[in-house]
């Protein structure tokens, strides 16, 4: 069919405009193209504008937490060192005899009774406050279905008075800046239910500084390393020896558990003191307030209107029970030997064995004084220990 001039100029026509939208589509394409790349060029620029403004102030954050864990472990050791060296002005003993309602003239020998109870310490050391505090708390538990006994009673006062004292000091020198959690632990014989404890602040976080130290208490609970070394000493030792080797074990296992008896009574004459003092003990103690009156009487007046119920007080001294010390005696000679037998029985048993198998003589007494050495270190564990957690 011949296509007339028409045909031919509507077939050029089309053609001109498909080339035309190739073209145009073509061209927008490659534009998209280009601005998807600059859209991915500015984002990496905006990030790392953002990177360089954000990195000093991620640097800064993490610097001040260095900084401020540096600076409340600097002030957990002043602190502490300041409660054991430092004084606290002004802390006067509560006079309980008060509280009963009786005229100190009627107690006989008021001038001792005020010598004792109205003590008022013008420059007394935090440390010094704190030990009293936990031999006031030191606690006796027998069995586990029992209470445990307070070895002192009318302690109660005193540990107010001591919380208040401590707490102010503590504030004194932190003011808001910090909060802290105080913690005095005292056990003078390693595992048994003889203990005594002072607390004070809030519960600590996890993440809390924590300084620990040691203070000494006012009275002496050592026991001597002779007293619990005598029932093995060289003699005893070098004529076991010659036994036979059942013998050596019986007689080995025998002055061992003599040795754990001995500090175990020791130890609690000492603890006993506290409850029931000597008057060896009353001189000695005569600058800190852990007793009621000196020996040989004993006028336990809270004891008597907390077991009574009732505020009557005799007007005459009492003569000292000694029978009531010594039963309180062996029940903690009792407690405390039962306890640190059955936790070294094991460590002796152990130790029998070497000094059986020892070469010579000196290395059985070696193996020997070891043993004592751990059994020396139940019954002195070298005062309180002091926590001190700040945050």
């Amino acid at each position: 069919m011949r296509k007339t001039k028409h045909d031919i100029c509507s077939h050029l026509l089309c053609r001109m405009i498909k080339n035309n939208a190739t073209t145009i589509f073509s061209l927008f394409r490659d534009r998209k193209g280009i601005s998807t790349t600059l859209d991915a060029l500015l984002f990496l620029v905006m990030v790392s504008i953002s990177a360089a403004l954000l990195m000093p102030v991620a640097m800064t954050d993490s610097q001040y937490r260095a900084a401020e864990h540096t600076s409340i472990e600097d002030m957990s050791k002043h602190l502490l060192r300041s409660l054991i060296s430092s004084t606290v002005d002004d802390f006067e003993y509560y006079h309980y005899i008060d509280s009963t309602g009786m005229h100190h003239e009627d107690l006989g020998d008021h001038d001792e009774l005020d010598m004792l109870f109205k003590k008022r310490y013008i420059h007394l050391k935090p440390a010094d406050i704190l030990a009293e505090a936990v031999i006031f708390q030191l606690k006796v538990k027998g069995h586990e279905d029992e209470d445990p006994i307070y070895v002192r009673a009318g302690g109660e006062d005193h540990l107010i008075r001591t919380e208040k004292v401590i707490d102010s000091y503590l504030h004194s020198r932190l003011g808001r800046s910090y909060n802290y959690r105080l913690e005095v632990n005292w056990y003078p014989v390693t595992g048994t239910d003889i203990s005594s404890s002072f607390t004070i602040g809030n519960m600590n976080p996890p993440d809390a500084i924590v300084q620990k130290s040691r203070i000494a208490l006012p009275y002496d609970f050592s026991v001597s390393y002779n007293t619990i070394a005598s029932p093995l000493n060289d003699s005893i030792l070098e004529n076991t020896m010659n036994r036979t080797y059942d013998e050596q074990k019986e007689i080995l296992y025998h002055a061992f558990i003599e040795g754990i008896k001995a500090g175990s009574m020791e130890i609690a004459r000492k603890i006993s003191g506290i409850k029931y003092p000597a008057p060896d003990n009353e001189r000695k103690m005569n600058s800190i307030f852990i007793k009621h009156v000196s020996s040989p009487y004993h006028l336990d007046y809270n004891r008597n209107i907390e077991e009574n119920n009732t505020p009557a007080i005799p007007h005459k001294e009492y003569p000292f029970n000694i029978a009531q010390n010594k039963e309180f005696e062996d029940l903690l000679c009792d407690i405390i030997s039962s306890t640190a037998i059955h936790n070294s029985r094991k460590d002796i048993n152990s130790t029998i064995e070497t000094i059986l198998e020892a070469e010579d003589i000196e290395s059985a007494k070696l193996t020997r004084d070891r043993q004592m050495e751990n059994i020396f270190h139940i019954f002195n564990q070298g005062g309180a220990e002091v926590i001190l957690m700040l945050w």
